[in-house]
Parts: C-alpha cells; structure tokens; sequence
C-alpha cells in the first residue's frame, strides 16, 4: 500500500503534530484505514495521535524507547 498522493514530510515536528501523516505512515505500514479528525483543532489534533496509537498498540507494535 502507498500513499495516495505521495506524502513528502520536510520538518518533522511541525508535520506530525496534527497526527494525518502519522496516521498515514500507520495505514502504509499496516495495509489498513485509520479513521481521523479532518478539523484544524487541538483537540482533533490529540485525537488523530491518540488514534495512531490505539492502532498500533492493537496490531501488537511496541514501542521501544531505547534512552539509557
């Protein structure tokens, strides 16, 4: 599965604060569809993060933080 249209992300923290491109490189990773908050709010913002991570979590991919 690609994303249609091409996704390009050129600065990170700014692009994936509203959670649509995590939530696209989640649909890639995973063959899947994730639901998501269109809205331009904060809250919408939290809400497509938190969806991001509910699926990952569910499909069993773990987070490693590898911080010593």
């Amino acid at each position: 599965m690609q994303a249609n249209p091409p996704v390009e992300v050129s600065d990170l923290i700014d692009e994936l604060k509203d959670g649509q491109i995590l939530l696209t490189l989640v649909e890639v990773l995973l063959g899947i569809k994730v639901s998501r908050e269109t809205k331009k709010t904060r809250i919408s913002h939290i809400k497509n993060v938190q969806e991001a991570m509910r699926v990952l979590a569910r499909s069993k991919v773990h987070n490693n933080n590898n911080n010593n």
